[in-house]
């Protein structure tokens, strides 16, 4: 854990952002100073475009989007590797099926100088049979993970995705779990809304499922007594939903497409400013001094004393990462102090306390969960983090506890990474076809057929 200052807006990287270094419109990119335009694949990484395509391409069928062309959210490079690199996603070009027509640019940095290359374009790939779940999982002699080992937030959806582009909601920022945020939805795709914060770069874009506990209708914040971030340009106590909406010429989403709003909320002992111990979720070996910042329904926002909000998260009574005071003196682990505590190894819970004025949280309102279900080989649908507007077909490679390690069928192992059991982004088999949302096969093939009889 490092400590970097807070922010008043959207997670910002600190290398440099050879994404940002070209100019966005309309999800075409241009290179200042030069005639070359891009745009992103369905890999993630960069394709030049022609005259000719900018201006005959439309939306994509079962897309609804906030400008004529797809924007999507810059990907990030493969974990290890410095943004400052190559602007590749995980995209095996070589692999049958999955060549394009015509080749790719490679953005290169070597000390914040952009250098183009071009990529040999392949052979156009043969004519296969469709793609499907049935044949494949036949074929490759594997099952599918039972529907049951999924959270409800996770399964199959009960109705149709309401939202519309251009709606306005307020919504946590995933970078700084305890900020809620003015939102746009900018796409829609299957089940899943893309999310552009008013006021800032689309780069900071991101996606959600349409169900998530993340979303609020306009006024969630002032109601509930929470900051809401504002847009650049608009001023602490003027601003008002109504008159923003209106000058904005948007709308605002109805409450009825939020489910968090329908959420059963169970007594727990939790109150906010209680004190814990928790697992540092971004260093997974720390389990630190922490302090329950929140709470609001079944959800507790956790925060690392004298830490910056970015570590923060938020969680539920049953997660495994969060302990009763005296949880790593009883287990022999160590326990990590608050930041620039005066006297790290002589810490004393009783004496901690005491100095800040707080109690602990009853050992009694921890609900730790059972380990998972899930087994290794088992075939899942999951968003593909470092390109994020894709749901790949997925195989579960390893497992902890609570977590499970991904592997996405048909690319390299590198990509491999370890997700919680209930993310929201991970899916049954099927999820997408249910849903309407893209599926990318392992042929590289973009899959889609809808049976969507949601109501």
């Amino acid at each position: 854990m490092t400590d970097t200052p807070p922010s008043d807006g959207p997670s910002q990287g600190g290398d440099f952002d050879m994404i940002g270094a070209l100019d966005w419109k309309d999800g075409i990119a241009t290179l200042p100073g030069s005639d070359l335009r891009f745009r992103m694949t369905e890999f993630g990484s960069l394709e030049l475009v022609s005259d000719q395509e900018v201006k005959g391409q439309e939306a994509e069928p079962n897309h609804e989007t906030l400008d004529p062309a797809q924007s999507h959210t810059p990907t990030p490079p493969p974990e290890g590797q410095s943004q400052s690199s190559t602007a590749a996603a995980p995209a095996n070009v070589s692999q049958p099926g999955s060549s394009q027509g015509k080749g790719m640019a490679e953005l290169h940095v070597n000390n914040n100088n952009v250098f183009i290359g071009l990529a040999p374009a392949t052979a156009p790939p043969t004519k296969k049979r469709a793609w499907s779940w049935p044949a494949y999982l036949e074929e490759e002699k594997a099952i599918a993970a039972p529907v049951k080992l999924f959270k409800e937030h996770q399964s199959f959806p009960q109705s149709r995705n309401g939202f519309k582009v251009g709606m306005k909601l307020e919504g946590l920022d995933p970078s700084h779990p305890s900020l809620f945020c003015v939102l746009t939805v900018a796409e829609i795709q299957g089940y899943r809304v893309r999310l552009h914060f008013d006021g800032y770069p689309e780069c900071y874009d991101f996606w959600a499922n349409a169900d998530s506990w993340d979303l609020k209708p306009a006024g969630w914040c002032e109601k509930n007594g929470h900051k809401l971030l504002l847009p650049k340009g608009c001023k602490e106590g003027e601003f008002n939903w109504s008159m923003y909406v209106k000058n904005c010429r948007g709308q605002l989403a109805p409450k009825h497409l939020f489910k968090s709003l329908n959420t059963s909320v169970t007594p727990s002992g939790f109150r906010a400013g209680m004190k814990l111990e928790a697992v540092d979720r971004k260093n997974p070996s720390l389990i630190c001094v922490a302090t329950i910042a929140a709470v609001v329904d079944n959800r507790l926002l956790i925060h690392f004393d004298n830490w910056d909000d970015t570590y923060d998260y938020w969680c539920d009574a049953s997660s495994p990462y969060i302990h009763p005071v005296g949880y790593c003196e009883e287990a022999e682990l160590t326990l990590t102090t608050p930041a620039e505590y005066k006297h790290p190894k002589s810490f004393s819970w009783e004496k901690y306390l005491e100095e800040t004025g707080t109690q602990a949280a009853p050992a009694r309102a921890f609900k730790p969960r059972p380990p998972h279900g899930f087994q290794v080989g088992m075939k899942v649908e999951a968003v593909d983090k470092r390109n994020p507007m894709l749901i790949r077909v997925t195989t579960i490679v390893d497992t902890e506890d609570h977590r499970l390690k991904i592997h996405f069928d048909g690319w390299s192992a590198e990509y491999d990474y370890w997700m919680e059991t209930d993310c929201p982004d991970l899916h049954p088999v099927g999820w997408c076809q249910k849903t309407g949302h893209l599926l990318q096969s392992p042929n590289g093939e973009t899959h889609f057929e809808s049976v969507m009889n949601l109501k």
